[in-house]
């Protein structure tokens, strides 16, 4: 009798040197994302944030005012989180609301001046980071194939 990882592999027709690369690109890259998000809060922790809050400032200032559903999928959130994530960053002082010049119906977020100074503090921090130290060491064609690649998989797997 084989066992429960070999079955699976055979399962799915993929040969096991191909599945155990893949497992060891899938490890690498929630180690990455890992480092990214301890990276984030720790800069948000820094501004009295959680991680999500300083993503959606650092978000505004590097896209401008935004609508709420286009900030929702941009951060991959649910729309009845970020709501109450926002209520938090406006209370603080951070963000504000305004109703859309085209349409009513939609609201759009801005950074106030307290916002886009911590979210440039935030981006700044994230910016000196060692997982972004790491990818400066990849030469040009490397970068662009490592993202290239990445955004590939991403689209590949996007359940939209």
């Amino acid at each position: 009798m084989s066992s429960p990882q070999v079955q699976t592999i055979q399962n799915t027709g993929i040969d096991p040197d191909v599945f155990r690369d893949i497992g060891d690109i899938l490890s690498a890259v929630t180690h990455i994302a890992g480092r990214c998000e301890a990276d984030l809060a720790a800069a948000a922790a820094k501004h009295d944030l959680v991680a999500a809050q300083a993503a959606v400032l650092v978000t505004l200032l590097r896209g401008g005012p935004t609508r709420m559903s286009a900030l929702s999928h941009s951060l991959e959130c649910d729309a009845g989180n970020l709501s109450g994530m926002i209520d938090r960053l406006e209370e603080a002082g951070h963000v504000t609301r305004s109703t859309s010049a085209t349409d009513r119906r939609v609201r759009v977020l801005s950074l106030t001046t307290a916002g886009r100074r911590i979210a440039t503090k935030v981006e700044r921090r994230l910016n000196e980071s060692r997982l972004l130290a790491a990818l400066t060491t990849l030469d040009p064609a490397e970068r662009d194939a490592f993202g290239r690649t990445l955004k590939k998989v991403l689209a590949a797997s996007d359940p939209r």
